[in-house]
């Protein structure tokens, strides 16, 4: 689980990225570097210091999660 957290966040982040219609040049082929050294430190933490591993899907997941319902909940009552 933890490798797998390790790598999906990493992988949204460069999905993202890949996704802006207009080109980026130079800060987006350095952006997607960074987050690629950041995946392998990632992975290296998550499946050899895994006790010092924190899972950044419970972090981050549940504040986006209450975003995304709140702007659910707007749009459906306006």
């Amino acid at each position: 689980m933890a490798l797998l957290d390790a790598v999906a966040w990493p992988v949204a982040w460069l999905i993202a990225i890949s996704a802006i219609p207009y080109n980026t040049g130079v800060l987006g082929i350095f952006a997607k570097a960074v987050l690629v050294l950041a995946a392998l430190r990632r992975c290296q933490r998550a499946v050899f210091r895994n006790e010092r591993y924190r899972f950044s899907t419970l972090r981050w997941g549940a504040p986006i999660l209450g975003l995304l319902s709140l702007g659910g909940l707007m749009k459906l009552l306006t």
